[in-house]
């Protein structure tokens, strides 16, 4: 296959190197090209001067007749000029006269003499050519490379977009973690764009990438392996301990041999199987220490109801101390109520076990309640005596981890916070019994499960709170946190079934600080609408929230407020009436105003003849290996009172064996263990390794089995035109025996291609993710996805609306593409800045610029004609840049076209006629973009746009990929310019493949 296209493209690169016009080549041999490469004493000729790695247009290749068919096709032996050869030898301005520097000699007169009798001479005898010289294809790149072909291989860096891909097509696995999406959490540590807050993504490694990389392996490694997904699909769990037995050691390097193809499609060398078993003995040694890590449980519940189908998906983590050896001890206090313990206002509750302390610890916290937690202290009573020690919340004895406020009220000191951290309180006593008191100071604490727990005290108790009650038939009931002012709404995670005469009622009942409802919306999948609060039954009662100077963004309607009165007597009810369908599903959005020190908990029942399962869980807030543990979900309900289904399936932590379809699970904590420790470190190392994370693996110049580089090539072509890794099915296709090539037409022709192709258009044109900006990145798109010519990319007469739709837009358009979208003009001023002009000529162009600071201060007052005095200095660049600017006048920096300017002067926008050889002339953007397409430069900056999406670097078009660049040039002319079979030709290529037969 391969061989095919290498001879095709020799044939092509013969055939277009024959008929080419010579006339004049001997005497430049002969009389200029000495003059051209003559060094002087301490300074370089022009040739070396003008070199690949300098900045300036003109760039010599170092080859008499390569060089002399750039000069002659560029325009540089011309006779008239400022940039010609001549101009450029014989101008009076000492900034732009060549040779430059300060060593530099000036050409003598004789030499000037030739020069301009060779010119004179050329021009005379050259015909004129059918195609303008700079819309052809170079008549230079058409000879033969002789130069050396450059050895590095080309090898991109995973961008943050592969690897969210390669990851999720590897180990079906999003890494969303209770319902947070962790790739966007760290989407700045790994360098990524996301549209949102980032709009570049970085193909470079970092340090910052690593660790983000060791967080998500470590956490989706640990993942696949509870659930035996992804590699770990197919891994055996009766793999028996590892030891030198030549049968164990055998079973254990086929899975090291089948997880390494899972993950890095490749078999490991010897020696990659010999440093795994060294890592995992070294594992196993560790067993008894490895048995104490802590970890967490996890396991997601699927409630089902067969009568409406809908089901409810939650997930319960339970964090796990694998140190079994302490005892430990757990309860729950209710702070809302309590026992008086002494006269400066403290409440307390008494452990319902007494300790044998020596040294333990007394920790307090509570990671679910939304509501304050007060702790004023803890006192010791010995069993016998009575004698009692108090530690106060003040005391050095007690360490506070989080955002607790200690306040001192009354001579009572506590440490007050919303359950955001917890108390740590050293315990030190004889071996005597003792009760613990814990205290809370009155009307302060809230909570109704405040967790404790005492450590190192020989107890064994896991505490569980009882079970919630069920309201009843035809009812449901939540909370929610009017004082939360992150949120624009409270939303009950239910759907329900509405009568006309149900509705949702909210009261103050049970409350304690100011109470604030706003609107209530009702959304269905066919409608929304929304009952404001003074529309709702039993409004008369409330007060309007006065908000004083705080304005809440998440204000909705009128906001009325309990002004803190008449507790458990006022409700709301909004009642949807006829505005929803009984056979429709319906959730229901809740305004507040937010404020700090609202109440936490105020009661919402919805009154619904049918729901979607509502889920009521107990399980331990903390766990301890070796413990017996309850998960319990049978107080989950529907308003109908359904027969549910539940289905259990563990996540993550040591695996444990349960009934997955029981509503209570029952199970002792296990501890961690080498083995499991062993293949999760295996499936992390290789989630470092190049091979992973480099889009063309560093194997694939190694493999020495051809079927298995094929594999590896294939990695590379999925993450360049998918992003992502290659998936079983399409393994499964080359393995059947589907050539490369057909596997490229696959992904060409996938919707992952069409979404992949679409971000990386939005970063290269630099969008800021808003409908507006990316419009030009929809327009540019549709043309590569519709197989329409690349040219419309700045010629097409149309845009592309937010559902990538072709449509019309006004005619003062023109034929002008993206360049008059005003999401690409925006954030691009014009006149008198320029940046519009060097973006366009930049990135449709290839123009590169480099503004040293003394152009900078040189430019400070300069006019735009004054740029294009052709003894400027500033005339290089600005030949193109200020004529293009003034072809833009009719747009402003914000994308508005109009005719007259501010002062009701008619705007000229044609280029001024400043620059005799502008190769854009005329009036408007239009005839810059219908002439621009016509160009060889243009053509080529869209191939090596893509050649870059592919390679990572920029094509070396006049050195060892000329012919690459011939192959695809002479592919998009016989193809009208089609972007995929552009992206065809490269990917095809034997330089994109490595084949160097």
């Amino acid at each position: 296959m391969t061989r095919r296209i290498l001879a095709l493209w020799i044939v092509l690169f013969v055939v277009s190197s024959q008929g080419n016009d010579w006339s004049g080549y001997k005497e430049f041999v002969s009389e200029i090209y000495p003059m051209l490469t003559q060094e002087q004493p301490m300074a370089e000729s022009c040739v070396a001067c003008h070199d690949s790695d300098g900045t300036s247009d003109l760039v010599f290749f170092g080859q008499p007749k390569e060089d002399f068919a750039m000069l002659r096709q560029t325009g540089y032996l011309k006779t008239e000029g400022p940039d010609t050869l001549l101009g450029r030898i014989t101008s009076t301005n000492p900034k732009r006269r060549m040779p430059k520097g300060k060593h530099a000699q000036s050409w003598d007169d004789d030499d000037i003499k030739v020069l301009s009798t060779f010119l004179t001479t050329l021009n005379a005898s050259n015909q004129i050519q059918e195609v303008a010289a700079d819309e052809r294809f170079p008549d230079a790149l058409l000879e033969p490379y002789v130069g050396q072909a450059h050895a590095r291989r080309d090898s991109q860096f995973l961008t943050y977009h592969q690897l969210r891909g390669k990851v999720e097509t590897i180990f079906s696995d999003t890494w969303v973690r209770d319902g947070k999406d962790r790739f966007e959490e760290n989407v700045a540590l790994f360098g990524g764009a996301d549209f949102k807050a980032r709009f570049n993504e970085s193909s470079q490694p970092s340090s910052s990438f690593l660790t983000a990389l060791d967080l998500m392996a470590r956490e989706v490694n640990a993942r696949a392996y509870t659930t035996r997904t992804g590699p770990f699909a197919d891994h055996p769990i009766d793999l028996p301990v590892l030891s030198e037995s030549a049968m164990v050691r055998r079973k254990y390097r086929e899975e090291m041999t089948r997880l390494y193809q899972e993950i890095l499609f490749r078999a490991p060398t010897d020696d990659e199987i010999a440093d795994t078993f060294t890592l995992f003995k070294s594992i196993q040694l560790e067993q008894s220490t490895i048995a104490k890590r802590d970890y967490d449980l996890v396991f997601q519940l699927k409630v089902s109801d067969p009568t409406t189908a809908l089901d409810k998906v939650e997930t319960v983590r339970i964090p796990v101390q694998g140190n079994s050896s302490a005892g430990y001890y757990q309860a729950l206090l209710d702070q809302t109520g309590g026992k008086a313990f002494d006269d400066r206002g403290r409440l307390g509750e008494r452990l319902d076990v007494p300790f044998r302390i020596q040294e333990a610890q007394l920790i307090i916290q509570s990671p679910e309640s939304i509501d304050e937690i007060s702790f004023a202290g803890v006192v010791l009573t010995h069993c016998e005596t009575g004698q009692q020690t108090v530690i106060d919340a003040n005391s050095p004895q007690v360490k506070a981890l989080g955002a607790w406020e200690l306040a001192d009220k009354g001579g009572s000191a506590s440490l007050e916070d919303e359950g955001e951290g917890s108390i740590i309180v050293s315990l030190s006593a004889d071996n005597a019994e003792y009760w613990i008191n814990v205290l809370w100071r009155k009307g302060h604490g809230r909570s109704k499960n405040v967790f404790v727990e005492v450590l190192g005290a020989g107890h064994a108790n896991h505490a569980i709170q009882s079970a919630p009650a069920v309201p009843p038939e035809g009812q449901a009931d939540f909370y929610y946190n009017c004082s939360d002012d992150t949120r624009p709404f409270f939303s009950p995670d239910a759907a329900f079934f509405f009568h006309p005469h149900d509705y949702v009622e909210i009261t103050n009942a049970g409350t304690n600080d100011l109470v604030t409802i706003g609107a209530l919306t009702f959304v269905s999948p066919s409608d929304r609408f929304t009952i404001n609060s003074r529309e709702a039954a039993g409004n008369e009662l409330w007060g309007d929230f006065k908000s004083k100077s705080f304005g809440a963004y998440n204000q909705k309607g009128n906001t009325l407020s309990d002004e803190g009165k008449t507790k458990g007597e006022l409700f709301l009810q909004y009642h949807p009436g006829a505005h929803t369908s009984e056979h429709e599903n319906c959730t229901i959005q809740i305004s507040y105003a937010g404020k700090r020190g609202q109440e936490a908990r105020v009661p919402v029942s919805v009154h619904a003849y049918q729901s979607s399962p509502i889920t009521q869980l107990v399980f331990p807030a903390q766990g301890h290996a070796g413990g017996q543990v309850t998960l319990d979900a049978s107080a989950s309900y529907t308003t109908h009172r359904a027969t549910l289904d539940y289905e259990w399936t563990q996540l993550e932590g040591p695996p444990v064996s349960y009934s997955p379809s029981d509503a209570r699970l029952a199970f002792a904590l296990p501890q961690m263990n080498a083995k499991q420790s062993m293949w999760q470190a295996l499936g992390r190392a290789l989630m470092r390794h190049p091979d992973f994370l480099f889009t063309r693996p560093p194997a694939v110049a190694t493999a020495s089995d051809a079927h298995e580089k094929q594999r590896l090539l294939l990695v590379k072509l999925a993450l360049d035109l998918v992003g992502r890794s290659p998936s079983n099915e399409e393994l499964a296709l080359l393995d059947s025996g589907e050539d490369l090539e057909s596997m490229v037409d696959h992904y060409l022709a996938s919707r992952e291609f069409e979404k992949f192709y679409y971000h990386r258009i939005r970063l290269y044109l630099e969008s800021q993710g808003t409908k507006l900006q990316d419009e030009p990145a929809r327009l540019w798109s549709y043309i590569a996805l519709n197989d329409r010519p690349f040219q419309e990319i700045l010629t097409a007469d149309y845009t592309v609306n937010v559902a990538f739709e072709k449509s019309d837009r006004p005619k003062h358009h023109g034929r002008t593409g993206v360049l008059t979208t005003p999401g690409f003009i925006d954030g691009k001023p014009g006149l008198p800045h320029y940046n519009y002009a060097a973006q366009v000529s930049m990135l449709f162009l290839g123009y590169v610029y480099e503004v040293p600071p003394e152009i900078v201060e040189q430019r400070e007052g300069t006019t735009a004609e004054g740029t294009t005095d052709p003894q400027s200095t500033c005339y290089s660049c600005h030949k193109i840049l200020t004529p293009l600017a003034h072809q833009r006048n009719y747009w402003t920096d914000m994308g508005k076209f109009r005719k007259k300017d501010d002062n009701g002067n008619v705007i000229d926008a044609s280029d001024h006629d400043l620059v005799s050889e502008y190769p854009f002339k005329g009036s408007g953007m239009q005839a810059f973009a219908t002439q621009a397409v016509k160009k060889e430069r243009f053509i080529r900056t869209i191939i090596d746009t893509h050649f870059t999406f592919y390679f990572g670097r920029q094509m070396r078009y006049r050195q060892d990929e000329r012919a690459l660049y011939k192959a695809v040039w002479d592919a998009v002319h016989a193809d009208d310019f089609k972007i995929r079979t552009l992206i065809r030709a490269l990917v095809t290529s034997p330089e994109y493949l490595e084949v160097h037969e």
